[in-house]
């Protein structure tokens, strides 16, 4: 079995909540509103190099993460900035979360990547990423539950 096939089977596997999303989109969703009125776009797919997701802060500032790829049984790499205008205020890279299966027909010599959840705005707003059938990422943004006023 060749390893791309072997590691979109695995990510089901590791991931049974997000089986649904693990097909590619044809389009982005909606863009998402929060309560202090941030508000969070993601793209359709996201690739090598691709702007993954945004977050428009309250005052404007802008929360960038950008795709930076993986090499061989490594985890993503992303980078994340915020900037304000024209002006980086900071820039830091990420890693996606990752997972060696050791057994089962799954099992992998490769840490293997696994649905990833970043928080942001304080806890309010909540990014996670997720792997596509074709190897690019793609994201969704949700709402904290107290944010809502649910319990």
């Amino acid at each position: 079995m060749n390893r791309n096939l072997r590691a979109a089977m695995m990510v089901v596997a590791l991931s049974p909540m997000s089986i649904s999303s693990a097909l590619a989109r044809d389009k982005a969703p909606a863009d998402v509103v929060f309560v202090d009125g941030a508000i969070g776009s993601v793209t359709a797919e996201c690739g090598l190099g691709d702007l993954c997701a945004s977050l428009v802060l309250p005052n404007k500032d802008v929360i960038e993460l950008y795709n930076l790829g993986a090499g061989s049984c490594q985890a993503y790499t992303l980078s994340l900035a915020r900037k304000r205008g024209d002006t980086v205020l900071f820039q830091s890279p990420l890693q996606s979360a990752s997972k060696r299966v050791k057994e089962g027909p799954l099992q992998s010599d490769c840490d293997l990547f696994v649905s990833t959840y970043y928080t942001f705005d304080a806890g309010k707003a909540k990014l996670g990423l997720f792997l596509s059938h074709d190897g690019t990422l793609f994201g969704e943004w949700s709402v904290q539950s107290s944010d809502t006023g649910s319990k």
